[in-house]
C-alpha cells in the first residue's frame, strides 16, 4: 500500500482484520490510520439481523511500515482494540521521529515509541525499527 495521496490504509471500524506481509510506504499521510466510531451498528444483508462491529481482533505480522516525516500508525485509544491485537515480526521505521504510534484523535494525539507501544498492547516483541531496503523499487509496485 504505497504512494497514495492520503493514507496507505484507512479503516473506519474493522473487525477480524489480517495484515500480513504488506508494505506501507511513501504515502502522503499516515501509513496506517484508524478512525470512526467505537462501535458501529450494521444489518446483515442475508439475515436482516442487526450486528455491532467494533475495531478489534486484528493480526499484524511481517509488515514493513515506513514514513519519511510522520508517525506510522494512528488510532483511537481503545483498550478493547489493544486487548485483541496480535502484532509481531513487523518492521517499523519513521525517518524523522522515534514516536511511531499516535493514540487519540487527529489534533490530540499522544505519541508512543516502540517500547511504549509494546507496553500498551502487550506484544510486538519481535518487531524492530530499521531502515527498510529498496522501498521505492520493486516492493512498492
Amino acid at each position: 500500500m504505497c504512494n497514495n495521496q492520503r493514507h496507505g490504509l484507512l479503516v473506519n471500524t474493522g473487525q477480524r482484520l489480517m495484515l500480513r506481509n504488506n508494505v506501507f510506504a511513501n504515502n502522503k499521510e499516515y501509513p496506517m490510520h484508524v478512525d470512526g466510531a467505537k462501535v458501529r451498528s450494521i444489518v446483515n444483508w442475508e439475515s436482516a439481523q442487526p450486528y455491532n462491529v467494533r475495531t478489534q481482533d486484528w493480526t499484524m505480522i511481517g509488515n514493513v511500515v515506513f514514513s519519511i516525516n510522520r508517525s506510522l500508525f494512528t488510532l483511537p485509544n481503545w483498550q478493547h482494540f489493544f486487548d485483541t491485537l496480535y502484532s509481531n515480526d513487523n518492521v517499523w521505521h519513521a525517518r524523522k521521529t522515534d514516536k511511531l504510534f499516535g493514540l487519540g484523535r487527529e489534533g490530540n494525539l499522544t505519541y508512543l515509541t516502540l517500547k511504549d507501544w509494546r507496553q500498551q498492547i502487550k506484544n510486538d516483541h519481535d518487531s524492530h525499527i530499521t531502515m527498510p531496503i529498496n522501498l521505492s523499487q520493486p516492493t512498492c509496485q
